[in-house]
């Protein structure tokens, strides 16, 4: 195992697409890192798990700059790289409108890019759909489009920024349990780990759905929520898809190779393994149980409860897993969006499913996420709650967060992310995730 640095300017917790854009854009202004994950490799957990749908339209209003940019610096990394195919392609996407009672969702969504200054995205009817995927042969009533979007392949597209750190010099300490975050005077200087600490002036905790038990111990209250989505991968099948597509029941993406990714899509079904955890932060989760109720399956996780009965308390890093166990996968939820997908794509009727995987996702009440460095000892900056938007968002995430641990400051807009939003009322989002 690789002794790492006892002292640098930033240590980064977590290597998932967040964490290694951040220390790709911290070495790039010639700042000393560490990256600290508790798992084996990079994007382990959330990054490595999602979808790969590099969305920029059907967002809240408040993250379409940050989108727009981001798939900028996807595409400037992978210019920047091009031995590592992170099967990045800008082909758009389009929202499958499935139902009449759909229609006003995709319609305001569309009205919401356009006020953005996506000036192509666009309500269509099917046969306008048709000419962006020619093989949606099935019954469907229209579709949001947009000619912006993108895709890649989720642990590729994370592994092409772990690659652009090291090129910088960056270290990646893996099988590393980072047990506590130092401070003094009301400063961060370092963390605590397994392997010993390390001292910082600043520490990003990107820490996926893990960043609240690691906030706690420093008295940083983090209304985080992980709930686990599935998705399957199909045997290669002829070419259906240039675009991404997503709908109220099903998403999709087809790989190069003709593999097709499905997943739940629009309210899709959540699998949440409760514990004594579930207590923190009732208050804001109860509107969105209540609203979403249908799309939340419940189970409890007794593995964590029988620890946190052990630890006595229910928020803490003596509870996160080290390394964390394979999240179960919902096959239901994703063998009937393949069926729904080939309603719509016949062509697809023939497609075997090959692979199911599980991913957990840091939720937020509002489905916005946590960007902030107020939120606790200076130097501390927080980037959590990713809300299953992380993938998209990472590169951008990491300029901010270098500009955050460096300057205290950036000029991107994070206002509508901070933390002290939570303390007054918040708004439940208007889809599950």
């Amino acid at each position: 195992m690789k002794r790492f640095p006892s002292t640098v300017d930033v240590v980064v917790v977590g290597s998932g697409i967040t964490g290694t854009a951040t220390a790709a854009a911290l070495a790039e202004r010639g700042a000393s890192v560490l990256v600290l994950d508790k798992e084996p490799g990079p994007a382990r957990e959330g990054s490595g798990r999602a979808q790969g749908s590099l969305r920029v339209q059907g967002r809240h209003p408040s993250e379409f700059p940050l989108a727009v940019e981001a798939l900028r610096l996807w595409a400037r990394a992978a210019a920047e790289d091009p031995a590592q195919d992170a099967e990045l392609s800008m082909n758009g996407n389009v929202y499958l409108c499935t139902r009449e009672d759909e229609r006003p969702l995709l319609l305001e969504l569309a009205a919401q890019g356009r006020d953005a200054g996506l000036a192509d995205v666009r309500y269509l009817d099917a046969d306008g759909v048709r000419e962006a995927v020619p093989a949606a042969l099935g019954p469907f009533l229209g579709g949001m489009w947009s000619p912006y979007d993108a895709q890649a392949q989720p642990d590729r597209g994370t592994q092409m920024f772990v690659r652009r750190a090291e090129r910088g010099g960056v270290p990646f300490g893996y099988d590393t349990l980072v047990t506590g975050i130092r401070t003094e005077a009301g400063r961060v200087t370092g963390v605590d780990t397994n392997r010993g600490s390390v001292h910082a002036g600043s520490v990003v905790a990107a820490a996926g759905v893990w960043t609240a038990h690691l906030l706690a111990d420093i008295d940083v209250h983090l209304p985080l929520m992980p709930v686990c989505l599935t998705e399957l991968e199909t045997a290669p099948l002829p070419p259906l898809l240039r675009p991404t597509v997503r709908a109220f029941g099903f998403g999709a993406r087809q790989r190069p190779d003709g593999r097709l990714v499905v997943s739940a899509g629009l309210g899709a079904r959540v699998t949440r393994r409760a514990s004594f955890y579930d207590l923190n932060g009732l208050r804001l989760w109860l509107p969105r149980a209540r609203t979403f109720r249908k799309n939340l399956r419940i189970r409890v996780d007794a593995r964590q409860v029988m620890r946190e009965l052990r630890h006595r308390r229910c928020v803490g890093t003596g509870l996160v897993p080290f390394p964390s166990q394979e999240p179960v996968a919902d096959r239901r939820s994703v063998d009937e969006a393949l069926k729904r997908l080939v309603q719509v794509f016949p062509a697809a009727g023939g497609a075997m499913a090959q692979r199911y995987w599980a991913g957990l996702v840091d939720m937020t009440p509002d489905g916005l996420p946590v960007i902030d460095h107020r939120a606790g000892p200076d130097g501390l900056v927080v980037v959590a709650g990713l809300c299953g938007h992380g993938l998209a968002l990472g590169p951008v995430l990491g300029e901010i967060a270098a500009d955050l641990a460096l300057d205290g400051t950036t000029n991107r807009p994070i206002a509508p992310f901070s933390l002290a939003r939570f303390a007054g009322e918040v708004a439940t989002p208007e889809v599950m995730i």
